[in-house]
């Protein structure tokens, strides 16, 4: 994909940046010229990420960082390390997120705990830590990853759903809280993506049928994420203020 947005010298944070959305999001980043930090919990895979971005895309601007983001002290560390090392924070992409399907009357109360803690509480720490460098620094960009989700209901979605209701929520309060110190924070909402995530319901009977009612008629290619999450990272989209840019094949307009 042609990247026409230029980055160059602006510091890019990417968390959930070692596998699906967060990565191919970083690998946009490195093409528009940023330094880049993926974020993750799993060592190898941030490692082999890495490896992965720089070769797709000549970067050496690529940086990782094991974190839980739903661990307020890991989080703080990050940030501060980032800014330590960079002197600032100028994008936060909000990508990691957890998927689990589960009926209803069988979700434990700790797999709903940890699915509201990793997409939810952890966009709300990332957002809230990353924030106060921004408004020290003069502002900057925070792009929250939501989902149709947050708007449809699915079945067996009873925690991941209301998790990513509450992203466009936030997103809508930060927004008006922020603007006016300099931070722009917007959301994304895709739909299905053909990404790790997607491993659980991938090729079955019930997911092509509901794959047939997107008016596009697939699922989304990762690369085709990254112009949005580009766009509201940039200048172009000054005057777009919490608002949830739907990534989603027409799927909501139906």
């Amino acid at each position: 994909m042609q990247i026409t947005y230029d980055f160059t010298g602006k510091v890019a944070l990417v968390t959930g940046g070692s596998s699906g959305l967060g990565k191919h999001i970083a690998i946009g980043f490195a093409n528009a010229g940023a330094n880049v930090i993926i974020v993750g919990r799993d060592s190898e895979k941030l490692t082999m990420a890495k490896s992965e971005i720089e070769t797709l895309t000549s970067s050496n601007k690529i940086s990782i960082f094991q974190a839980d983001v739903s661990n307020e002290k890991d989080v703080k560390n990050l940030m501060d390390t980032i800014h330590n090392k960079y002197c600032r924070i100028d994008i936060l992409i909000n990508s990691a997120g957890v998927y689990r399907l589960s009926p209803a009357e069988d979700m434990s109360l700790s797999e709903w705990n940890y699915i509201i803690a990793i997409n939810l509480t952890g966009s709300f720490l990332c957002c809230k830590t990353a924030a106060k460098y921004m408004i020290q620094d003069g502002g900057g960009k925070i792009v929250n990853i939501s989902s149709i989700s947050a708007y449809c209901g699915f079945q067996g979605e009873v925690a991941y759903s209301p998790s990513k209701a509450g992203v466009s929520a936030l997103t809508k309060v930060l927004a008006v809280e922020w603007i006016k110190k300099g931070i722009n924070v917007n959301c994304i909402g895709p739909c299905d993506f053909d990404t790790p995530m997607m491993d659980e319901v991938r090729g079955t009977e019930a997911h092509n049928e509901f794959l047939k009612t997107f008016p596009i008629g697939r699922m989304g290619q990762p690369d085709e994420i990254v112009g949005a999450a580009l766009f509201l990272s940039s200048e172009a989209s000054n005057m777009i203020v919490g608002h949830t840019l739907m990534v989603d094949g027409g799927y909501c307009s139906v």
